[in-house]
């Protein structure tokens, strides 16, 4: 395929990711209320090697970190690949034929999240 259907055209014109981008990352409790004996950020490599701690304010972060790479490592990404997946669903006419169709959806951000921050970590 050389050229983008004009529905994905469309979706990235509206630049979502750029409202992602504009958000904070914040734990949804208060960190003491955590139960988590490995909290030691002394191992974690975090987001571009530097931010390690909540809360993660997306517009300081992406000053230091290219384009949108920063995408890749957020709960914000996962979002993202729903949103593309569901605009495919309905753009590609997906279960309306007698063959069957396929929609493999990977949500890797979860991963890339526990490379940077640890299995144990409060981001995953």
């Amino acid at each position: 395929m050389e050229i983008l259907p004009n529905w994905v055209n469309d979706i990235n014109n509206k630049k979502m990711p750029n409202d992602y981008l504009s958000r904070e990352w914040k734990l949804m409790l208060d960190f003491e209320e955590y139960n988590n004996d490995s909290l030691s950020f002394e191992y974690k490599y975090g987001i571009n090697g530097s931010y390690k701690k909540f809360p993660y304010n997306y517009s300081e972060i992406k000053k230091n970190v290219q384009n949108y790479e920063l995408i890749k490592f957020i709960p914000e990404g996962n979002t993202l690949v729903n949103d593309m997946a569901i605009a495919t669903l309905y753009n590609e006419n997906l279960g309306e034929s007698n063959i069957t169709d396929f929609l493999f959806i990977n949500y890797s951000i979860s991963e890339n999240i526990g490379k940077l921050f640890g299995p144990q970590s409060l981001e995953v």
